[in-house]
């Protein structure tokens, strides 16, 4: 998507205004391939969702496309206004329970947090970008004077919950994009110094050091899984109501052992063909049985021991 400074802005639907724009989640059709420095071929994925804790959306159903949004990505984009309020913080403990079912013996639910934080008004005190939000964000969510025991553990859970957080600065955008109603994207029309520190954070973002591959499980998540978990997802959605977190966490673990066992029977089958004996093969049944149980799994004891009995009924693998 290369855009020329003299064309308006496209890429996803948005409008001027207060009412909502974007419901739900949106994906853009294209994938954006880019090479980590391993050599490593990765796909980007464009996300957009809707704005929450809004004035027409319950905070169960903001909770639960919050959450939705943090388990498809690797970075998850906090859009915030000015400032980032003890309200903000809050508002992410609504699907933070999410990371609780999920931590099992795993260090972090989630990978990146980013503050992004518009409108940013005393770039004198804190500079625009990463370093004026690192400076802010080492203010938000490490001072515990005078704070409230609540406040000091839903801070402790935040930072429990993921792997990296970050802060970003932005400027206002200007007033022509803020108040006029012909305002169509015109890029010329935008403040200057809000378009520098866009393609700063852009760049920034995207720069291959920087990307941060999707890991599920303690693994890197392949397009293929990617595609299943998605529909695995579709399903919590088959009723007219949103699905309860609790629906979202069996869907992402159901992909995890699915991908667990997919692994152990490649193993086994790579093994078992060099076997030279009935001793042989018994131990990498044993091997490959152990080598599953030791691997992290999302989930609850019923759901791991059903896809052990599974592993052991396939093809006979294991018995």
């Amino acid at each position: 998507m290369n855009q020329n400074d003299a064309d308006p802005l496209s890429g996803f639907s948005w409008k001027a205004g207060s009412t909502l724009d974007t419901v739900g989640i949106l994906i853009w059709s294209e994938l954006f391939l880019a090479e980590l420095p391993s050599g490593e071929e990765v796909a980007i994925i464009l996300m957009d969702t809707q704005g929450s804790f809004d004035n027409e959306t319950t905070i169960t159903n903001c909770a639960t496309i919050f959450a939705l949004s943090a388990l498809l990505s690797s970075v998850q984009i906090y859009n915030l206004k000015e400032n980032i309020k003890q309200c903000d913080l809050s508002h992410l403990e609504c699907f933070l329970g999410y990371g609780e079912m999920s931590q099992g013996n795993m260090s972090h639910s989630f990978q990146k947090l980013l503050f992004l934080i518009r409108d940013w008004q005393i770039p004198y005190q804190k500079e625009y970008g990463y370093e004026g939000g690192e400076k802010l964000l080492q203010e938000v969510l490490n001072t515990e004077n005078s704070q409230s025991q609540d406040v000091i553990s839903l801070k402790k859970n935040i930072k429990k919950s993921f792997k990296k957080i970050e802060c970003c600065l932005l400027p206002h955008p200007g007033m022509t994009v803020a108040t006029s109603e012909t305002f169509k994207g015109d890029i010329e029309e935008i403040d200057s110094e809000f378009r520098k520190q866009v393609k700063i954070l852009v760049e920034t973002l995207l720069k291959p050091e920087n990307l941060e591959p999707k890991m599920s499980g303690g693994k890197l998540v392949t397009l293929e899984e990617f595609i299943h978990l998605i529909r695995n997802y579709e399903e919590c959605f088959r009723d007219d109501e949103l699905p309860s977190l609790k629906s979202l966490f069996l869907a992402t673990a159901e992909i995890h052992h699915a991908s667990a066992i997919k692994e152990a029977e490649q193993r086994y089958e790579a093994l078992i063909i060099k076997s030279q004996s009935q001793k042989e093969a018994d131990q990498i049944k044993s091997k490959v049985l152990d080598e599953f149980r030791k691997k992290k799994k999302m989930g609850t004891p019923a759901l791991k021991k059903k896809y052990e009995d599974l592993l052991i009924q396939v093809k006979h693998l294991l018995v």
